[in-house]
């Protein structure tokens, strides 16, 4: 793969991990992916050439003499990230990573409006005077300045940096079931005679103590 550049293939593989999109029965309109990526190759191919710059379409500029067609990140998003988003978005249940997603559609919405942050900060201002004019704060706002601890910023960035590893390895964690199984598993404190226990409380306070029961599958070659 040259310098920053993608191959169609490789392109696809990028968004499928970054947002976590369904790959199973995704490869029925394109006969040559066997690994689930063909819906989503097809749909990435149709939107480069259906995008022109001047007079020819993304699809042919980005076909190198005698080598796969290759486009990098910056230049498919510049020109292609809408339409692409509105593709994945036709069926959203394929979407694993919303969180990524709703970041990404503000960055790139961002990049094409230079004012996109001041009036994002204009909405927050009026939420808070709205907020504000309708609630009893009584004299909570007279100590209210911000402040960020040392401490704070270390737990955040600790956190992300475990996720970003996490990530690296493992498909989408099951957030879900580990907050059943949390929850599931509270039974009342010893001292009760024939407590309210049954074998899904039991379930769950033992699928707790092994992480295995809430990480995805390990994904292949993660640093290929």
């Amino acid at each position: 793969m040259s310098e920053n550049k993608m191959t169609i293939r490789e392109l696809v593989n990028y968004y499928v991990e970054r947002y976590e999109l369904c790959t199973e029965n995704q490869s029925e309109s394109y006969s040559g992916a066997n690994d689930g990526l063909g819906t989503y190759i097809t749909a990435i191919s149709r939107i480069m050439k259906n995008t022109y710059i001047a007079e020819s379409s993304l699809w042919d500029i980005c076909k190198p003499e005698n080598k796969a067609r290759e486009i990098s990140l910056e230049e498919f998003e510049d020109h292609c990230f809408d339409k692409w988003v509105n593709y994945i978005e036709k069926d959203s249940s394929r979407i694993g990573n919303k969180t990524t997603l709703k970041n990404d559609k503000e960055r790139y919405k961002a990049s094409k409006d230079a004012h996109y942050w001041d009036e994002k900060a204009e909405e927050a201002i009026k939420a808070q005077n709205h907020y504000i004019e309708t609630t009893d704060l009584g004299d909570i706002l007279e100590n209210n300045f911000p402040f960020v601890s040392d401490k704070e910023i270390e737990e955040k960035g600790h956190k992300m940096m475990l996720e970003a590893i996490y990530d690296i390895f493992y498909e989408h964690f099951n957030w879900a079931l580990l907050k059943y199984d949390m929850q599931n598993s509270i039974v009342p404190d010893g001292g009760c005679y024939n407590p309210d226990i049954n074998g899904g409380n039991v379930k769950s306070k033992t699928q707790l103590e092994d992480y295995h029961n809430y990480i995805g599958r390990r994904k292949k070659n993660p640093f290929s």
